[in-house]
């Protein structure tokens, strides 16, 4: 292969322009490959699909995985927002999408943002949505158990090619369990009966390992209980009705830790610089004052409507969405989902404000997609 082949965007010129100059072609068609790969490896992702565009060189080196280890020895990293969407239909069915936020040119101080919003391949098998069971991993989200019925199988989702495999399968079969990940190991509790209760998979050696529970008469066993899924402060952090416990994976305790139930909280929650969020009706965002143990209202957000329902971590910032509703005797009748994306900032030792940086529509659904979930991932 002639050195010309390895030039990005080749065109051959008539006989009359072999004699032009170096500078009037394009610079990087004289750099290696091993210096381009550093340059696309500082270009945001959301700008790869037009890049592979341009020529078979780029789409090449795009279509690598080790650009993505360049990329992530670079320390480059991008948050995306993964959610799928069920429809009321067929329980087994739903689509997943990527949604990602690109920074624009400041307006009169502000920053606008736009936003890539991309289908991705659904799962080749039917599969529920376990909606309190899906754990972000890195550049992976992790599927884990069942829904309506019983099931022990994992599928987890490779965010960096958007593609599906199949994880380690659980030690019981479950439905409905709650999943959280605390030092590169998911704990899954719940959903089968009290002598499997609780397991652990350790990511790096793709096992899974048993855990005792609490005890065949404690409340936790017994009950629905929430569970913050991201962990908080090294530990699981678990609502009954009644009261909130911890779980401490150092030395396998568990611990009272408030006589009073955050269950209503934890439906839906994130952590944020060790800071716990949640939301609540009527589209109030609180936060959690560990040293106080009380749940406060993030302030200076306004215009959250009440069907706000999902919050996550992107990136150090809230993201907030929700389905809305049309109006009445409006002629498009299918709903639509939104996102907003909330900047905060502790003012004094019992407040935090927040800011709505950008708030859009995203995606519409037809009326027979009820319900959906979201995974912060961030991808190298």
């Amino acid at each position: 292969m002639s050195a010309d082949s390895n030039m990005i965007c080749e065109v051959k010129q008539p006989p009359q322009r072999e004699k032009k100059s170096l500078s009037s072609q394009p610079l990087m068609s004289y750099l290696p490959d091993e210096l381009v790969e550093q340059i696309l490896a500082r270009v945001p992702r959301c700008a790869y699909h037009n890049l592979s565009l341009v020529c078979k060189r780029f789409l090449s080196l795009i279509s690598s995985p080790q650009l993505y280890t360049t990329r992530f020895n670079l320390g480059t990293t991008e948050p995306y927002i993964y959610f799928g969407v069920k429809s009321n239909i067929s329980e087994n069915f739903f689509q997943w999408f990527t949604l990602s936020l690109k920074p624009q040119e400041p307006h009169d101080g502000e920053i606008l943002y736009d936003y890539f919003l991309i289908p991705i391949p659904s799962y080749p098998h039917p599969l529920g949505l376990p909606y309190r069971s899906t754990v972000a991993v890195g550049f992976d989200i992790y599927l884990i158990g069942g829904c309506h019925e019983l099931s022990s199988s994992v599928w987890i989702l490779d965010c960096r090619s958007n593609t599906w495999r199949d994880g380690p399968n659980m030690i019981a079969a479950r439905k409905y369990p709650r999943a959280v990940l605390i030092d590169q190991k998911i704990y899954v509790i719940g959903g089968c009966n009290v002598d499997s209760w609780f397991e652990v998979l350790d990511i790096k050696t793709q096992t899974w390992r048993a855990l005792p529970s609490p005890g065949a008469r404690h409340e936790l066993c017994n009950i629905n209980i929430n569970v913050n899924p991201d962990g908080f402060e090294g530990k699981l952090y678990v609502a009954s009705h009644e009261n909130d416990y911890t779980y401490d994976p150092k030395d396998g305790t568990w611990k009272v830790v408030r006589e009073e139930s955050s269950w209503r909280e934890l439906w839906d929650s994130c952590v944020i610089d060790n800071v716990m969020y949640s939301y609540d009706y009527p589209g109030i965002i609180k936060w959690y004052d560990y040293e106080g143990r009380v749940w406060r209202e993030v302030k200076g957000l306004e215009g959250l409507p009440s069907c706000t329902r999902l919050v996550r971590n992107y990136g150090g910032k809230l993201v907030v969405m929700w389905r809305q509703w049309p109006k009445k005797h409006s002629e498009n009748s299918n709903p639509k989902i939104w996102c907003a994306k909330i900047a905060l900032e502790k003012r004094h030792k019992d407040e935090i404000w927040g800011k709505t940086e950008w708030s859009n529509t995203v995606l519409e659904i037809p009326m027979s997609f009820y319900s959906f979930l979201c995974v912060a991932v961030t991808i190298c």
